[in-house]
């Protein structure tokens, strides 16, 4: 409102300036309306016989009262002027100064200010306006101007020191430190170096004004005027002010250079160091933060500051569970006033994956005041690489190098939580070579495993970053894709069995080409954990399988009932072996002559995840048929030893426990490895443990048979002939199998008491193990009549529900 009054004040048709000239003009017209009004009244007037002498009496009258009234209304006219000049004159001060405080709290560049300080001399009624900064080699730098012609300033040299360059207005004011004006530059001999180029812009009066600080000269302020002695008293109080606001300027915009110099100082030290630091205040809003941490977390700083950062970055526990901002380190340290340690959290990145780190958060104080807090912490992300490394080497399946089931498992996992937190897309692809039994047997082993380790590599170099590959078994990936659409998965999923056929891959014997089946399942909100996931995905894959091989199949839910589909078997009897869902039960073996118990079969159990126990019969076949009854041996293999290492301790030393071996079995050297790392350091209870193996698998594979049995009996145990009798056709066989004992087949055992066929074959049977040195053992006796037939027969051992059901305990 001020500035526009000051405006119209200056310039246009209702400027000062033209009122004054219009109130000069009224006045003249109305001395001149009564100067002639008096004449005419003199001139037709009738007074007496010599009007003449009237008539110069009367009209010197008119004219000494008209410049007489002319003379008051001017004068009162010029007052008028005046009084409103200074009025448009206070108002132009404080508009300026309104608007160099505005600048200032605004916190604007110096130029910027300094300007506006210009701008408010030449609003004065000056014509233009500079101010210089002075300089320790004596130049006058210009730094801010404002007003007409500015061209003027182009080439403007000026200095501050006794050279003629030194002289003029502004040289003297910033060194003597006063005010310095030259009221007529045309004719003072001092201004001689700028004279010519002041006149081509007519300017005829210049003054100089310091700019002081604490205890020295800063700069000057230089203002012109295209009229000689311009500059009274008055208008050099009100530029006086105006060099006062630039030396507040030029303090205060020091002061914020050093302020900002020192936080720049103190933001390189944070940045310098590699440990992460912010601060909060006490609502716990981030106050700073420094460049380790923006890059550990993976934010720009401006998206955190002056936010609360616990719900940005330390909302969620390692459990998953949210983590109370209350029992966050930085809020108990504002609440108790002292440091707080924790060995290790967990901050979240930007991208939603968890850092765990190590972190200290100290109380920050302003004097006895807390005020807020900082939090310092360490990346422990490679440390704790290292001792996973080191520690957890069983994550790692040791053919391909990728994740082995258990750890592939848990990364699926995380990544469904991951995918759920942020409602991203997430798929898993269970990926299995076709014919790989074929190859293996086919190629031997050790081409096989050349032939996994470059399909995983294959599958590798077409993951991203955040996809996941791990080996679920034998010749079975399983891959985790993330943030893919259906359609991007399953064309990922053709273009890799694409490559895999296209692909090939070297063995000893030349190159191989090969195919494999893909069951995809995404990860779907109704989607609870990683073992539904892969549920699904074995669905998908035995549904691809019955389709023909070597294609893709996404999981459809209609038609077979997942948790009864034959395919299911295989996933339940990996994860019973990952989740230690087996158990052993015992059953008692009886000697016949004594009826004392000399021994105990193990018989193996699968407790399913409702409680319920499942017997072998059911799910071994299955085992059989997925190539999963190695590992089960090889489980029942360490369970037994346990067993065995309880009751020799317990004194239990002539007591024999026997365990079913299946055919494949025989040739899995590890199952021998097991053996020799048990007994590398004895074998006092070696000779109590018996394999049975059962017939059909002995007669199908004599020689490897004959060579497991050889090379294991060395180490201690003894072997059973398990179901003799139910599949043989020349008992030539027996010479060539070192056993110690035949376990007659219970087919021939339920009926004995009231069929004679079975009572003869038993006896034969009986005759044939007398004769080899053998002894025999009968199964399925659940009467007493039966034992004592047995033993009449000549049988040594027998074991059934008669003598005892298995139990949990030997």
């Amino acid at each position: 409102m001020q500035g526009e009054l000051v405006r119209k004040s200056r310039s246009g048709p209702g400027s000062l300036l033209s009122k004054a000239l219009a109130s000069q003009r009224f006045l003249l017209w109305i001395v001149l309306i009564y100067t002639l009004s008096g004449l005419l009244w003199v001139w037709f007037t009738d007074r007496g016989p010599f009007p003449w002498l009237f008539l110069r009496g009367d009209l010197i009258l008119v004219l000494v009262s008209g410049f007489i009234l002319a003379l008051s209304l001017g004068a009162h006219a010029r007052a008028v002027y005046l009084t409103e000049q200074a009025l448009i004159n206070s108002l132009a001060m404080q508009e300026t100064a309104s608007s160099i405080d505005a600048e200032l709290i605004a916190e604007q560049k110096l130029e910027r200010v300094l300007t506006a300080v210009c701008a408010g001399a030449v609003n004065l009624g000056h014509q233009l306006c500079w101010v210089g900064l002075v300089k320790d080699d004596g130049r006058i730098e210009l730094v801010a101007s404002h007003g007409f012609a500015l061209e003027y300033l182009k080439d403007l040299k000026v200095r501050w020191d006794e050279t003629p360059l030194g002289m003029g207005p502004a040289g003297r004011a910033a060194r003597l430190g006063k005010t310095c004006v030259f009221q007529d530059i045309l004719n003072h001999p001092d201004f001689a170096p700028w004279r010519e180029a002041a006149m081509k812009h007519g300017y005829k009066a210049v003054a100089g004004i310091p700019i002081f600080g604490r205890d020295k000269v800063l700069g000057v302020v230089t203002i012109y005027n295209q009229r000689r002695n311009s500059f009274s008293q008055t208008d050099l109080f009100r530029l006086e002010l105006l060099a006062q606001k630039a030396s507040m300027a030029i303090l205060v915009s020091g002061q914020r250079e050093a302020l900002e110099k020192l936080s720049r100082q103190h933001e390189l030290l944070l940045d310098s160091v590699q440990e992460g630091i912010y601060g909060v205040d006490l609502e716990g809003r981030l106050t700073f933060i420094n460049q380790a941490a923006a890059r550990m977390l993976g934010f720009d700083r401006t998206e955190l500051l002056g936010k609360k950062i616990h719900s940005i970055i330390h909302h969620t526990r390692d459990n998953q569970r949210p983590y109370d901002p209350n029992e966050c380190p930085l809020h108990q340290a504002v609440e108790l006033g002292a440091p707080f340690t924790s060995q290790e959290e967990l901050l979240w990145r930007k991208d939603g994956t968890p850092l765990p780190v190590e972190l200290s958060a100290t109380p920050l104080r302003e004097g006895e005041d807390v005020v807020g807090a900082v939090m310092v912490f360490r990346d422990l992300t490679e440390i704790k690489h290292i001792k996973e490394q080191i520690a957890n080497l069983s994550n790692y399946e040791l053919v391909t190098g990728v994740y082995n089931r258990r750890r592939f498992t848990e990364e699926l996992n995380r990544a469904l939580l991951q995918a759920k937190h942020f409602g991203t897309p997430g798929a898993l692809l269970l990926l299995e070579v076709d014919s790989y039994k074929a190859i293996n047997s086919t190629l031997g082993r050790t081409a096989a495993d050349k032939l996994l380790i470059d399909l995983a590599k294959l599958i590798q170099r077409r993951l991203k970053e955040t996809d996941i590959i791990g080996n679920l078994g034998g010749a079975e990936f399983g891959i985790i894709l993330q943030g893919l659409t259906g359609e991007q998965v399953e064309a990922w999923a053709e273009r890799l069995l694409a490559s895999i056929r296209k692909h090939d891959f070297k063995t000893e014997h030349g190159y191989l080409n090969i195919t494999a089946t893909v069951g995809i399942t995404f990860f779907e909100p109704e989607v609870r954990n990683a073992d539904q996931l892969l549920i699904q995905g074995e669905y998908a894959l035995f549904q691809a399988r019955e389709k023909g091989y070597n294609r893709t199949q996404v999981y459809d839910s209609r038609g077979l009932d997942p948790a009864e589909a034959p395919w299911g078997w295989e996933y339940r009897l990996r994860r019973a072996l990952e989740k230690e869902q087996f158990i052993l039960q015992f059953q008692p073996v009886v000697d016949l002559e004594t009826f004392r118990v000399t021994g105990y079969e193990a018989l193996l159990r699968l407790v399913d995840d409702d409680g319920q126990v499942i017997q072998p019969g059911v799910f071994l076949p299955w085992a059989e048929r997925y190539g999963l009854i190695v590992e089960i041996d090889r489980w029942v293999l360490r369970k037994a030893l346990e067993y065995l290492k309880i009751a020799e301790k317990k004194g239990m030393k002539d007591l024999l426990l026997g365990i079913n071996i299946s055919g494949h079995t025989l040739a899995d050297p590890e199952f021998r490895e097991i053996l020799l790392e048990e007994w590398a350091g004895g074998r006092a209870y070696a000779e109590a443990l018996v394999l049975e193996i059962t017939e059909t698998a002995a007669v199908a594979n004599l020689a490897e048979a004959r060579g497991f049995v050889n090379s294991v009996r060395k180490l201690g145990p003894r072997f059973s002939l398990d179901d003799f009798g139910s599949g043989f056709s020349s008992l030539s066989y027996l010479k060539h199998l070192p056993v110690e004992f035949l376990k007659i087949d219970g087919n021939f055992i339920w009926d004995i008491a009231s069929n004679p066929v079975d009572q003869e074959l038993v006896k034969f049977m009986v005759q044939v193990a007398k004769l080899l040195n053998k002894k025999t053992e009968a199964e399925f006796v659940e009467a007493e009549y039966t034992a004592q037939l047995l033993r009449e027969y000549g049988v040594d051992y027998a074991q059934g529900y008669y003598f005892g059901r298995p139990g949990d305990y030997i």
